[in-house]
Formats: structure tokens, C-alpha cells, sequence
């Protein structure tokens, strides 16, 4: 399953809502505040480094929107506000 990127500003419910989206997209793993180190192509999470394989994650960022699209394009991810991923699930 491709990965999927929901971005938005820090506390507005992504890691609230994080175990409803990952049902609702049927992922297997939740990656929470996943962030670029610099311009190192690197990544890190709110638990250190992030799982080797992002295959079927969904991935909560706080990155603005610009920049969430990019890092979704290096990784392969569909790329969503988390206001249009609380509309698609339904919450």
C-alpha cells in the first residue's frame, strides 16, 4: 500500500485521530511527526528515526502544506491535509 502524508499545523487532533486514520486507510503502521533533518535528505519522528520501510504508513507531519508535497513526492505518498483526511474518514 502506498504511504500516505497528512499534514497540518501541531495540535489541530492529527495524532488525536491517528489509530481512526490508520483504520480508515487500512495502513499497517503510524508514523507521527515525521520531519526532514535540514537538507540532509534525512528523516526523523517524535521516536527517532523512522521504520526503514514506509510501505502502507500513515505518516502526520506538521510540515505547511508546500513542503508536505514535496516530501510525499521523494517518498511516494499520496499527500493530504489532515482537514481533507478527517473529511474522507469521517471524523
Amino acid at each position: 500500500m502506498q504511504p500516505i502524508l497528512i499534514y497540518g499545523p501541531a495540535a489541530c487532533g492529527k495524532t488525536r485521530n491517528a489509530q481512526a486514520l490508520k483504520t480508515h486507510y487500512g495502513a499497517r503502521q503510524i508514523v507521527d511527526g515525521f520531519n526532514p533533518i535540514g537538507r540532509t535528505g534525512q528523516f526523523s519522528t517524535d521516536n527517532g528515526p523512522p521504520p526503514r520501510s514506509l510501505e502502507g504508513a500513515v505518516i502526520l507531519t506538521n510540515l505547511g502544506r508546500d513542503e508536505a508535497r514535496r516530501v510525499a513526492e521523494r517518498l511516494g505518498a499520496r499527500c493530504l491535509s489532515f482537514d481533507h483526511a478527517k473529511k474522507e474518514a469521517r471524523l
